[in-house]
């Protein structure tokens, strides 16, 4: 297991605790990182970095597929995580430089998937 794949997978358990999730990532898992129990919201994909999410929001815009994200560090408030993947299609952690901006602009990738 590479380093890149360590942190990864240390995100998505940190997530899953907070999201009270099934972790189903993996290789080839089509970006469903995680499966969320209840609500509106069924799966999410988890990324570290900002430069892991926008490879990953190139891909979605190709295939016309939109899954929502969790970028960076994520909240101890699973309630504010829901309201900001539902507003913005993603929730973008407090360590994320220009956070603020990041999320409009992943809500506009999520229309544009979502056509």
């Amino acid at each position: 297991m590479t380093t890149r794949q360590f942190i990864g997978d240390d995100f998505e358990l940190a997530y899953a605790k907070i999201f009270n999730a099934t972790v189903v990532g993996g290789i080839r898992d089509g970006g469903k990182d995680l499966k969320l129990k209840a609500g509106s919201i069924s799966f999410v994909q988890v990324k570290a970095s900002w430069s892991g999410a926008f490879e990953f929001l190139r891909t979605m815009l190709h295939r016309k597929r939109f899954i929502p994200l969790c970028i960076g560090e994520p909240s101890n408030n699973a309630d504010e995580m829901i309201r900001s993947i539902v507003r913005y299609g993603a929730w973008i952690g407090q360590d994320i430089p220009r956070r603020e901006e990041l999320l409009p602009a992943v809500a506009q990738i999520r229309s544009l998937c979502n056509g």
